[in-house]
């Protein structure tokens, strides 16, 4: 029993011992993947004999030790398969290429620990050059070693890296070559340096978030973050300025134009938001949060007909059935009794002398009843045009003759364009000029060449068919029910502190904090819709209807009255030509001048 206790005894001392004699300063998490490398022209330096002291140290204390790839990216490298990782990278370049390679393949991770070790001019090396700030665009805790090699003796500098603070080496310990410690405790733990990373994600120390230069004012002097506030201002607070300030109020940063820093143009940081784009890659080390996703609806327009035209066509439509059947037999009454012909109409009548006022009477009371019958069905059926609202896109593109395609001058971007074949009869070219086709504005009221462009999104759906109804009365555009697409309003972002603002947006998207300031977004900028609502019409239209169908008669009963007397003028000339050239017929040696002079007398 003794024995086993001596063993893991001298186990221990041993790696103490070995601790002493060489730079295994490191408080190693067992349950973390441990990889290492030594990137290095010289193998007999003495960066190499501290990198085999340390696999050594690895070794001994019976944590397994792997390569650190060299050229693997880490979208090859099975890292869901890792609870944590810790590197120790050991770099004697006088280039920092290598130790930036390795950040590109392994900064991003939320769960990895780097210890770079370097020599003391190659540490040098690197802060000279401007890659301090693609340093603070990654999210992994960074730990800087350095060696610095004199003598008999090896001083260790240590700093951890603050992106938002000048890296400041402090002496750690010193190292004797015949093994002889100095001041040299263990270095921090992976717990403790991504706590303090953390602190430092959340607080960022006044960072200069870049941001669009058109926003930068209205973040810095309004305070669109207070609600009332935010709905005085009008359109001076968007809808994102809001949530920008809520954020940062909780991770102490400000703001500063966009391109106001040089490497802010290479690459190193990002922050963009807007449309999801259609080849969205997803960039080691980009964070992605969908703000809300947008329902894309298809919509077409219709030109309405005026009033007073639409409701007379109608009428015509409607044959009354009884006033046909009613001329017929007439007509069969008339030739029977040889008071008429078969194919005369009721106006034939007056070919009898006593029974031009009886066929006259007739005449105007079926007229009458006509009227009265006709006035009657048109107010019941005739009632004001309901525009069809189009359930399906399939519907759409069948019945009204529409066919899809894609617009050519934007690339990229999810943007359709409705082609009618028949175009003069859904929309009024006339009506909408071209200046409204601006894709931000009223792109579903643009209707330009033969081609109608449909993007409107559930926050623009209203001010386009409000725009329409209040200024242009002979079209109406309306939205397919079923759903085209969607997109979503996404952030795009990659600095130092983005685990902590993407942890903080997700926090403000799960309680609805977006949706709060887009509401009042929506009530800013449908102001000018409640002060001006668009004119509704409150009747059914019976009175006016019935009012079309009178007058439709009115006209056509002094019609009939007019064709009366031209055919009982007719008839009288008629019948005079008739006695005269039967009285001519006897002077047959002069025949036209018999009929001249007949008329001349009268």
């Amino acid at each position: 029993m003794v024995v086993q206790d001596i063993i893991p005894f001298a186990f221990c001392f041993s790696i103490y011992v070995h601790f002493t004699f060489t730079l295994t300063n490191f408080n190693h998490n067992p349950t973390c993947l441990l990889m290492s490398i030594l990137r290095s022209a010289n193998n007999q330096s003495d960066l190499t004999f501290q990198y085999d002291n340390h696999l050594s140290f690895a070794h001994l204390s019976g944590l397994v030790v792997k390569l650190l790839p060299t050229n693997v990216p880490i979208s090859t490298f099975f890292t869901w398969k890792t609870n944590c990782i810790e590197i120790v990278a050991f770099y004697e370049y006088r280039n920092p290429a290598g130790f930036l390679n390795d950040l590109g393949n392994w900064g991003y991770r939320g769960n990895v620990l780097i210890y770079a070790v370097f020599s003391i001019w190659s540490q040098h090396n690197l802060m000279t050059t401007d890659s301090l700030s693609y340093l603070a665009s990654f999210y992994a805790p960074i730990y800087i070693i350095a060696l610095k090699l004199r003598g008999d003796v090896i001083t260790v500098y240590t700093g951890f890296l603050h992106p938002t603070e000048v890296i400041r080496l402090t002496e750690w310990g010193i190292i004797l070559r015949k093994g002889e410690v100095r001041r040299a405790p263990l270095f921090p733990s992976m717990d403790a340096l991504t706590k303090e990373r953390w602190k430092s994600d959340h607080n960022q120390n006044l960072y200069k978030l870049s941001i669009l230069q058109s926003w930068v004012h209205s973040l810095l002097h309004y305070d669109c973050e207070d609600h009332r506030y935010f709905v005085s201002t009008g359109i001076k607070c968007f809808v994102v300025h809001g949530p920008l300030q809520v954020l940062r109020g909780k991770l102490n940063f400000t703001f500063a134009p966009l391109g106001i820093r040089d490497w802010y143009t290479k690459g190193f940081l990002e922050l963009w938001m807007g449309y999801q784009r259609e080849n969205l890659r997803l960039d080691i080390g980009a964070k992605h949060h969908i703000e809300k996703t947008l329902d894309y609806f298809m919509l077409y327009c219709q030109k309405n007909p005026p009033l007073l035209t639409l409701k007379i066509s109608l009428f015509f439509t409607i044959i009354d059935a009884l006033i046909w059947v009613g001329s017929i037999l007439l007509s069969i009454f008339l030739g029977i009794t040889k008071l008429g012909g078969y194919s005369d109409i009721a106006a034939a009548f007056v070919r009898v002398k006593r029974l031009t006022w009886f066929g006259l009477l007739c005449i105007v009371v079926m007229i009458a009843v006509s009227s009265s019958y006709d006035a009657i069905i048109t107010t019941d059926i005739t009632t004001p045009l309901e525009k069809y609202i189009v359930q399906n896109i399939r519907e759409l593109l069948t019945e009204f003759g529409f066919k899809l395609y894609i617009s050519p001058t934007r690339r990229n971007t999810t943007t359709w364009h409705l082609s009618a074949r028949k175009l003069d009869d859904f929309v009024w070219k006339k009506e909408i000029l071209p200046s409204h086709a601006i894709y931000n504005k009223f792109s579903g009221a643009a209707v330009f060449a033969d081609s109608i462009a449909f993007d409107p999104t559930s926050d623009d759906v209203q001010h386009v068919l409000y725009h329409l109804k209040s200024q242009y009365t002979n079209v109406t555009c309306n939205i397919v029910k079923e759903m085209f697409y969607q997109r979503n309003i996404i952030w795009e972002f990659k600095y130092y502190g983005a685990e902590a603002l993407y942890r903080n947006l997700q926090s403000l998207s799960s309680n609805g904090f977006f949706k709060l300031y887009g509401t009042l977004w929506k009530f800013v900028t449908e102001a000018n819709i409640r002060k001006h609502p668009a004119s509704e019409q409150e009747s059914i239209g019976a009175l006016e209807n019935l009012f079309v169908a009178f007058q439709l008669y009115l006209v056509f009963i002094p019609f009939t009255i007019l064709s009366f007397l031209g055919e009982l003028a007719f008839c009288k000339f008629y019948l005079k030509i008739l006695g005269i050239l039967q009285r001519c017929k006897q002077k047959l040696p002069m025949p036209w001048t018999c009929i001249m002079s007949n008329l001349e007398n009268g």
